[in-house]
């Protein structure tokens, strides 16, 4: 069953009210895509945690929490951040949880390592611009270090136990790494990235 996402969102505009839904892609990016020409201001990522089966659990944490919605058939509830949290946590283990902050300290509390066997440049300018997107993007909880063999140009990643190959958040650090990486191990076979600017 393939892993998704289940996320809590807060706006400004909207004291009181959480956002309860689900994405397959990394919540950062739902956040963006709902600030549109209709929400006066940007939604707030509060909470999201990696699951089997988002959907089904969005729906789970919908039905547990239905006296607290604000609308029949809205994703909005009034309710306190921790209540659902808890809600989400007594259905599930989750893979991975974010919170406000863990985001605002990720860099610190999850410092990705990178070493260059040469201390190549370019290896290690390519390595920093993929640590900083997947900082970003709130991924550096799933990455340990990156170390980059010179002398084969291959760039080699050390991976949270729980991250897989085929899964959500293993198939957005791969995207992430071919965007980013000039010629990396992944799983055991090398991949190209963009172009290297020798």
């Amino acid at each position: 069953m393939a892993k998704g996402f289940v996320y809590i969102l807060r706006n400004e505009v909207m004291p009181g009210l959480l956002k309860i839904g689900y994405s397959v892609k990394v919540p950062t990016e739902r956040v963006e895509e709902l600030f549109t020409t209709g929400v006066p201001e940007p939604f707030e990522l509060a909470y999201y945690c990696l699951v089997e089966n988002a959907s089904k659990l969005e729906t789970q944490v919908h039905c547990d929490l239905h006296a607290q919605r604000h609308r029949g058939g809205r994703e909005f509830f009034r309710i306190e951040l921790d209540e659902v949290i808890r809600a989400i946590t007594r259905l599930c283990q989750p893979d991975f949880e974010w919170t406000v902050s863990e985001q605002q300290s990720v860099a610190l509390a999850h410092k990705i390592l990178i070493e260059s066997r040469k201390d190549d440049p370019i290896e290690l300018e390519e390595m920093a611009n993929f640590v900083e997107r997947a900082e970003k993007k709130f991924f550096a909880p799933c990455i340990h270090s990156l170390f980059y063999d010179s002398k084969h140009c291959c760039c080699y990643f050390k991976l949270s136990d729980k991250v897989s190959q085929f899964d959500t958040v293993g198939q957005q650090i791969f995207e992430l790494a071919l965007e980013t990486i000039g010629q990396f191990d992944w799983f055991g076979s090398v991949y190209h990235g963009k172009h290297r600017q020798d």
